[in-house]
Formats: structure tokens, sequence, C-alpha cells
């Protein structure tokens, strides 16, 4: 019963430490691999895309069809970076089957999610929007303007 009751307890001990508290080294180091995953996701989306802008929503439209949303986007465009602006921009939430849980892991998050009214730099392939980074909101791992440096630097180099 005592050894039972000594691996039980050192089970709990480890699985305790899988979320700790990291040190602050741990955690810089952290964000900046983090960093490194969104910069290599943006190059990969900005070649993919055939349309990159600024803009801000001024409307939503969801329609349910079979296993998927699709999110109708109508914006007032600020400024386009790459291709010819057109109208009809959407995204697609699939259902979900598969939930990521992380801990001190670097994790990059490639849901499409954006809100009425605030600004956006949209990546576009073929109307569907590749992702949605906000402008001015709570501090995302990518500056605005390091985001289009990477777009710039991506579409000279290829």
């Amino acid at each position: 019963m005592v050894k039972f009751i000594v691996i039980f307890a050192a089970l709990i001990s480890m699985n305790s430490m899988a979320c700790r508290i990291l040190p602050y080294e741990d955690m810089k180091e952290l964000a900046e691999e983090e960093l490194k995953l969104e910069a290599a996701f943006v190059k990969k989306v900005a070649t993919n895309a055939d349309l990159i802008f600024i803009a801000t929503v001024k409307g939503i439209k969801e329609k349910i069809d079979n296993d998927a949303s699709y999110y109708h986007v109508k914006v007032s465009v600020d400024d386009v970076l790459k291709g010819m602006y057109y109208k009809d921009l959407f995204w697609v939430e699939e259902s979900e089957e598969t939930i990521t849980i992380s801990c001190n892991v670097p994790v990059l998050n490639t849901r499409i999610s954006v809100l009425e009214s605030y600004k956006y730099l949209f990546y576009v392939q073929n109307g569907k929007i590749l992702r949605a980074s906000p402008f001015g909101q709570p501090i995302p791992h990518l500056s605005e303007e390091d985001e289009i440096k990477l777009i710039n630097e991506n579409m000279y180099n290829n």
C-alpha cells in the first residue's frame, strides 16, 4: 500500500509540473519560438495570398452549410498591399473535432476571427480569408509594421 501511495504521489508531482510557471528566460525563449512560428506562417500565407490589404470590418454575415459555417465579410479598405481588391470575402469555420491544449510549448493559432468595426491586415486567396491580423488591438505577436515588412520581403524575394 505504501508503495502505491509513493508511486501515486510521484505521478501527481510530475503532472503538476507540466503547467508550471516558467522562469523569465524560459518564457522569453518560448515567446521567441512563437514569434518564429508566426513569422514563418505569415511568409507562407503571404506567398499563397492573391490579395493582401488593410481594412476595417463593416459587417459579418454567417451562413451555415453542412458541417461548416461560412462568414461573409464586408469591409472598408484602407490600403491594398498585394493584388487587386475584390468584394466577395469569406472565411470558413469547420466543425472542430480536435482541440489543442498546450502548456509551455509554442503554439500557433491559425483560426480566423474578426469583429465588426475593428481594423485588420487581411490575407485572401480566391475570396477565402487565410489570415486576419488585428491592428491596434491587444498586442499580437508580430506588430503591424513587422508583418508588412515580412510581406514586402517575401514579395520581392520570390
